[in-house]
């Protein structure tokens, strides 16, 4: 989240291309970052960066809180995520025919960049009353795509809390799962959710406890504050556990700079999206381990 707008619209260098051919292990997991959003165009201004002297995500009016709250999309993004749905749809439509299973954090973001990227070109399931039913309804993207056909391929798409963004800034605290589904009918908000949590997003429980770790010192001020290292760690533990443990052979993970850079040790454009064999996660969390270990 802390990285600022990589804003050009061509196909990123290696977008679509693991690093390593895949190997026989059967599971494939297919990350995506999510569009340009306001708060990477605000982090991209002058004196408004990450670690800049000043620095401040605390915003009086409502109007930019709006913007840099649970940040959407800014006009960039959706450019960036309907140029994804394109190429997608017409030069890379076997991975869409290979996703089982779309995981996306409930960030308002990420669930932008599905809705804009990927429902175009898939059919969603949403679960009603336990049971997965096919959304045949129109949806929001057709504002942008018309009447195009989509693929017939019917995929769940499921809201991960495990995958949302480190909470950095004001930008990474979410909305409440009431008004998501509101936003977003054919996302399942129930299967990974806590019940009774409608605030799914960090929270400190230990006030008294907390030590800054975000740039400080340079009259720096926060919104909220920042989820620890360890607390980070565990949650991206949890996160690899829980893809490790699903029977789909291939997911579609859509989430977040500092998830994607956890799980793979790179850096992710926006939009960037990257098809990986299982594996090679487990290999950079092995080394992330063992680093936690020896500190």
């Amino acid at each position: 989240m802390v990285k600022a707008s990589t804003t050009k619209l061509e196909e990123s260098r290696g977008s679509f291309l693991s690093k390593k051919s895949s190997s026989k292990s059967g599971k494939k997991i297919v990350l995506i970052r999510h569009g340009c959003t306001y708060m990477n165009e605000y982090l991209s201004k002058a004196g408004c960066g990450w670690g800049d002297a000043g620095f401040t995500d605390i915003f009086p009016e409502e109007d930019k809180v709006a913007l840099y709250r649970d940040t959407p999309l800014s006009p960039t993004g959706q450019a960036q995520a309907k140029l994804l749905s394109q190429q997608l749809k017409f030069r890379h439509s076997h991975i869409l025919e290979e996703i089982e299973i779309i995981a996306v954090s409930p960030l308002t973001r990420a669930l932008q960049t599905v809705e804009l990227a990927l429902l175009p070109n898939v059919k969603p399931l949403q679960k009603i009353n336990g049971e997965k039913m096919a959304l045949d309804k129109d949806l929001n993207t057709n504002m942008f795509f018309g009447n195009s056909k989509r693929n017939n391929k019917e995929v769940p798409v499921v809201a991960l809390p495990l995958a949302a963004e480190r909470m950095y800034l004001v930008s990474d605290i979410g909305s409440k799962t009431s008004k998501l589904a509101g936003n977003f009918p054919y996302v399942d908000f129930d299967s990974e959710f806590e019940t009774s949590e409608s605030e799914w997003w960090f929270k400190l429980k230990h006030a008294e406890k907390y030590r800054e770790w975000r740039p400080n010192g340079r009259g720096q001020t926060y919104a909220y504050p920042g989820e620890p290292q360890d607390a980070f760690d565990s949650r991206m533990s949890s996160l690899y556990d829980w893809l490790a443990k699903r029977e789909e052979s291939c997911i579609c993970l859509v989430c977040h700079w500092g998830v994607l850079e956890w799980l793979t040790g790179d850096d992710f454009d926006n939009c960037e999206m990257r098809v990986l064999d299982f594996n090679e996660l487990r290999c950079n969390i092995a080394t992330k381990q063992d680093l936690i270990t020896e500190d």
